[in-house]
């Protein structure tokens, strides 16, 4: 990294920070991101009637609701609704689960959640397809739901095998897009004639809700809309194609949503084989972007190995126009190289994954006293063996298929010296401290490479966005908020709703990708931005900080905050000492005005001697950063 660059990045910052001494406290929220913690079994526990469960079951095709209380990880929630779902997985023998946290309290939503999918895979053998596919959308940096597998316990004995599943709803789409005033639709799926994106004719009522299931803004789902985006797919010429429907989709998103999709070998997604496009969500920014598709439902993943990645594109109109435009065609054959390189082939991610996964949940699924499996469509139940058996399908596919869709790809057309004008991630590190070994989950962080924008912005009122001059930056498919951009700089949040442990980013200008990598971020990563005087003066040689002077520091990476939402402090008080004596914290709070950026007052030490470089260490959990401050008499 160019340390002038650097140098430059860390004062754009702490310019921002400055101008924030003077404003008001606040918080942080709490996040929902460790109920879908895949990185260990969760134990989740339902308390219910016995003569509800058993009428629930028996009447398993209603969507009758019946009260239990839910247990998990030592939060106890009483008087949940609990209802089945699903559609052709639906069982009275092991029940898909809908969870609803607020059905009969209102005001009951732990972490901002109303509710959260118990998905009984009777489906998929491996009970691994949708935990896997979905993590593989999001390491290509597209949104998609947390999931994490489960054990169910029902009344206190174990019951199944289970995969916890976040709902799209409100809390998804703030999670993802910082926003939850857009228009959200639920795909329904015409089973009867196999809906492929024709244009039906100019009654809205053709498309919604009978296609597109409006989830928020249901009074006014703007159906309009949905019946002029289909007539334009079907209508606009060739040449105006892309000008007419990018008013309506990021076709760019399409794109890398179908490449991903297409190398999972999805049988039942949007381009739907037999009966046409299935499971996903559609979201239309309140901005008025144009609408992405979220997945949804992907346990019809993990096909056969050497399915073509244009299988079927052809008989959807909006598939088949897209690509037919050579720069899209052109992102296509790069996003499905892109997704086959993360995926990897043998002793690649997705087989490290695919093995960690099964090693956590071979156990639960051999003892699994209701697992089922689908036999030519029929649900019947299977044994330990075929989820063994199944899992060999799925080794079978990860090492297969990475090789045969690169050299389809290939075959097709695909230049790899075109991926030499992408957008390029070189580092990320701690805004304030440049430290690049492991940054804090909420906090602020300087994105360093090339081409990462088409011209320097700043975010409109120093209030962070999460789209900036045509950029968007995803962390888990989640954007992190932007503060700045620039062709060789970004100043951005991360997302407050993370698991510690390894996250992937990846950079989009203009919708196209760049390289992705993979960040290691923990709960705490402090680092120091600036230290003011009372006043608001910056500590400096020319205004050095005096013993006994109460002054303020202002630093990143500090974790989580607790208390009222005008009034937060931090869950972990920092330690701080100067010039090795320890200095005593009157106040540590996040600030409002900027996520991730918090407030440190507190008086130097009587006893300090003068200098010019006084070292600052700040420590917060076991983790540390150091700052040099001037210190006079």
């Amino acid at each position: 990294m160019n340390p002038s660059r650097k140098i430059a990045g860390l004062l754009r910052v702490a310019t921002a920070v400055l101008a924030l001494t003077n404003l008001a406290a606040g918080g942080l929220a709490q996040t929902s991101s460790r109920l879908f913690d895949d990185s260990t079994l969760q134990d989740v526990h339902l308390f219910v009637d016995p003569a509800d469960w058993q009428k629930l079951r028996e009447n398993y095709l209603l969507d009758t609701y019946y009260p239990a209380k839910l247990v998990w990880n030592g939060l106890e929630l009483d008087r949940v609704g609990i209802r089945s779902r699903g559609s052709g997985s639906r069982s009275p023998y092991k029940p898909n689960l809908l969870v609803s946290f607020n059905r009969y309290e209102s005001s009951q939503k732990p972490f901002g959640l109303a509710s959260v999918v118990l998905k009984a895979n009777n489906q998929d053998a491996s009970l691994l397809r949708e935990v896997l596919a979905m993590k593989l959308f999001r390491r290509m940096g597209l949104p998609a739901p947390l999931e994490a597998p489960a054990r169910l316990y029902v009344n206190g004995e174990f019951f199944g095998a289970y995969t916890l599943v976040e709902s799209i709803d409100e809390a998804f789409l703030m999670r993802n897009f910082g926003e939850d005033s857009g228009y959200l639709y639920d795909w329904q799926e015409d089973r009867t004639n196999g809906y492929r994106f024709e244009y039906l004719g100019p009654d809205p009522a053709l498309y919604v809700p009978r296609l597109w299931d409006p989830k928020t803004r249901k009074s006014n789902p703007d159906a309009a809309t949905i019946e002029a985006m289909v007539r334009a797919v079907n209508q606009a010429p060739d040449g105006e194609f892309v000008r007419a429907v990018s008013r309506h989709i990021d076709l760019n998103q399409f794109v890398l949503y179908l490449a991903t999709e297409n190398f999972l070998a999805d049988f039942d997604g949007f381009l739907g084989r037999p009966f046409g496009m299935n499971n996903m969500y559609w979201y239309r920014f309140a901005g008025g972007d144009g609408f992405v598709l979220i997945p949804w439902d992907k346990d019809g993943t993990f096909g056969w190995p050497e399915t073509s990645v244009f299988d079927a594109v052809d008989d959807n109109v909006l598939s088949r126009r897209v690509l037919q435009d050579p720069e899209l065609r052109r992102l296509y054959l790069e996003a499905v190289v892109k997704v086959a390189e993360l995926a990897g082939g043998p002793g690649g991610w997705l087989g490290q994954e695919l093995e960690r996964l099964y090693e956590q949940v071979r156990e639960t699924a051999h003892a699994d006293p209701h697992k089922q499996c689908a036999v030519d469509g029929t649900l019947v139940a299977c044994t330990g063996e075929d989820f063994e058996r199944d899992m060999e399908w799925l080794r079978e596919f990860v090492r297969a298929r990475s090789a045969f869709v690169q050299a389809e790809a290939t075959a097709a057309g695909y230049d790899p010296s075109s991926a030499g004008n992408a957008p390029r991630v070189d580092s990320v590190g701690n805004a304030a401290s440049g430290e690049t070994g492991v940054v804090g989950i909420g906090s602020l962080v300087s994105v360093y490479g090339q081409r990462l924008a088409p011209r320097t912005m700043e975010a409109p009122g120093g209030q962070a966005v999460s789209k900036l001059g045509g950029v968007v930056v995803a962390v888990n498919g989640a954007r992190a908020a932007l503060l700045y951009v620039s062709p060789d700089q970004i100043n951005a949040r991360l997302p407050e709703n993370m698991t510690p442990g390894f996250a992937d980013l990846t950079v989009f200008v203009e919708g196209r990708p760049s390289n992705t990598v993979t960040l290691l971020v923990a709960d705490y990563a402090p680092g120091i931005f600036a230290v003011t005087h009372a006043d608001g003066r910056a500590v400096s040689a020319a205004y050095p900080a005096q013993p006994d002077e109460p002054v303020h520091v202002y630093a990143t990476g500090l974790g989580p905050t607790t208390g009222a939402p005008d009034d937060r402090g931090v869950a972990v008080l920092p330690e701080i000492t100067l010039g090795g004596a320890e200095a005593r914290i009157e106040l540590a709070r996040g600030l409002p005005q900027l996520g991730g950026l918090y407030e440190i007052r507190l008086k130097v030490p009587s006893s300090l001697s003068p200098g010019r470089a006084v070292p600052m260490i700040l420590s917060t959990a076991g983790h540390s950063t150091a700052f040099f401050l001037a210190v006079g008499r």
